[in-house]
């Protein structure tokens, strides 16, 4: 994806990550989603499901 945009809003994060993304052709915008791509987990928190994957956070905004 690249390192964060200069425009970025506060609280956004530049991380690295060993799995990859869903494919999109939003600039700056990445997703996962648990049991499609290897290495997302799947979780549920107050009812709603949720996706998790490993990073390492390199900056934050």
């Amino acid at each position: 994806m690249g390192p964060i945009l200069k425009d970025a809003k506060p609280g956004s994060l530049e991380f690295y990550t060993t799995v990859k993304p869903k494919a999109n052709n939003r600039p700056g915008y990445a997703s996962w989603e648990a049991g499609v791509e290897d290495g997302v987990k799947g979780f549920e928190m107050d009812g709603d499901e949720w996706a998790s994957i490993p990073v390492i956070v390199t900056e934050t905004r």
